[in-house]
């Protein structure tokens, strides 16, 4: 994929996909990532990020169940050349002034009309939010209805569970850290071993009005 896919503001992106051992980096994955210059929404864009899903094809047997593909933000730094070297870290993630994080998404998964969809917000001091959006409980997925192009609207000011990977959720609340967001883990099927399909991300972006 593309090192960033947005060079402007409000953050550049990269995505990445988890990888344990060195034997983990072959076949067979669980997602494939592409780019795709037909599907799209109706609405502009030049390409979404196709990503084809395998959740059998874990990295462990008991990594299976949750192994996430996400974005990063990059980060400058500075340093002097005398023996008192400083190094700052300017995250270019900082969603601070921002009202909403939204994205637009088609899905499919084989043999089902739905896909389920979790997503993880991180800051850099280690604070990980599950959105309350869409969902009525702390363990539960949003569900996506497969075959459209829907936009997933995330308010910021809503509440974010708490969430810990392997430790689990627990029905508590965090405070994320909107000037210092490192990252967004997205997992189809969190907690499926077998579901198979296909995800298009497009059009992420922070606002400051409501859409």
């Amino acid at each position: 994929m593309a090192h960033t896919w947005n060079e402007v503001e409000p953050y550049s992106v990269g995505w990445w996909d988890g990888h344990g051992t060195p034997e983990d980096r072959d076949n067979p994955y669980i997602y494939r990532f592409s780019l795709d210059q037909e599907e799209k929404p109706d609405f502009g864009g030049l390409a979404s990020l196709k990503v084809v899903f395998d959740r059998s094809n874990g990295d462990t047997d008991n990594g299976k169940g949750y192994m996430a593909f996400g974005t990063y933000g990059h980060k400058t730094v500075t340093s002097s050349d005398d023996d008192q070297s400083e190094i700052v870290y300017d995250a270019t993630a900082g969603w601070t002034g921002y009202k909403y994080f939204q994205f637009d998404v088609k899905t499919d998964t084989k043999n089902n009309k739905i896909t389920k969809l979790q997503i993880v917000v991180s800051d850099e001091s280690g604070n990980r939010g599950k959105p309350s959006t869409w969902i009525n409980s702390y363990d539960e997925q949003m569900e996506l209805t497969d075959g459209d192009w829907q936009t997933v609207t995330i308010p910021l000011d809503s509440d974010f569970y708490d969430w810990r990977y392997p430790e689990g959720q627990n029905g508590l609340f965090t405070q994320l850290d909107f000037s210092k967001i490192s990252q967004i883990e997205f997992v189809p099927w969190s907690g499926s071993k077998d579901a198979t399909g296909v995800m298009y991300l497009d059009n992420l972006l922070l606002t400051k009005e409501k859409p």
